[in-house]
């Protein structure tokens, strides 16, 4: 009788064993695929950009943002507020057809120049 609890006690402490050893490599592996999925997150990215920042590195800040898109839709913004608030162009469809051609036509070269 003895052998046999002996023997259930062996393999209790033998499953005891495979069962930490696996919580040990979900463990891991969880932890793996955390880090992973954190790294695709917009806050990590953002932590980036502002360490970026921080630090100076332009390399960095550029790989995370399409400065050329930001410029751009910089560009467009501030031409809208300005023909928007303007009311000397509001009045003078001639004068702001004109002056919306020269902004339109100047976009390219001061998107790349920026």
């Amino acid at each position: 009788m003895e052998t046999s609890t002996e023997e259930k006690l062996r393999h209790l402490l033998k499953n005891k064993k495979i069962l930490g050893i696996a919580a040990v490599i979900l463990l891991i592996v969880g932890s793996i695929l955390g880090y992973v999925h954190y790294r695709h997150t917009p806050k990590y990215t953002l932590s980036l950009i502002q360490d970026a920042v921080k630090s100076h590195d332009w390399e960095t800040f550029s790989r995370h943002v399409d400065m050329d898109m930001l410029t751009s839709s910089t560009y467009d913004q501030v031409a809208d507020y300005f023909f928007s608030n303007d009311q000397d162009l509001q009045d003078s469809p001639f004068a702001r057809n004109l002056v919306q051609g020269m902004v339109i036509s100047l976009k390219p070269s001061v998107v790349e120049s920026m």
